[in-house]
């Protein structure tokens, strides 16, 4: 819900640092999203759209009130989002690869009134975001106390 997600860890008496987590994945170093940063716009581009066009959930299914949980609910556990986004991203290659099979390359309306052609190639780039998802939720299982990191959505 959100143009971007940031990785923040939370100060002691559980206010945000105003620092974020931002550490450039080794695997894909050029890549927009990082460890602690994910690039989520809205846009017909963006991840989430992609997503949602594969009728899967966006990000916003790795926060803390997604499902319909309220202020103040149980926050989502580092466990349970690494769980999501491996399955986010097992279930993206699955799609790709069946939208692969059926179609050679597709036309994007970017908004810009630009049409641009879409290959095979087209949907890496949104793999490697989810890989770096993933990376993320690694990153913090293995901090000391992965209890004190937090996703907040900004827009």
């Amino acid at each position: 819900m959100g143009l971007d997600v940031f990785l923040t860890k939370k100060r002691a008496g559980g206010e945000e640092d105003d620092s974020c987590v931002q550490i450039k994945s080794a695997k894909y170093p050029n890549h927009l999203f990082e460890i602690g940063y994910w690039q989520s716009s809205y846009n017909e581009g963006g991840i989430d759209r992609v997503l949602e066009s594969f009728s899967m959930p966006s990000l916003w299914h790795l926060s803390d009130r997604s499902g319909g949980a309220s202020e103040g609910s149980a926050p989502l556990s580092w466990p349970e989002r690494l769980v999501r986004a491996k399955a986010m991203l097992l279930e993206f290659k699955n799609a790709v690869n069946l939208a692969e099979g059926v179609r050679v390359s597709e036309r994007r309306d970017f908004g810009t009134g630009l049409i641009v052609e879409c290959g095979p190639d087209y949907y890496d780039w949104y793999i490697e975001a989810l890989e770096i998802v993933v990376l993320t939720c690694e990153w913090v299982l293995s901090q000391e106390n992965p209890e004190e990191y937090e996703l907040v959505w900004i827009g």
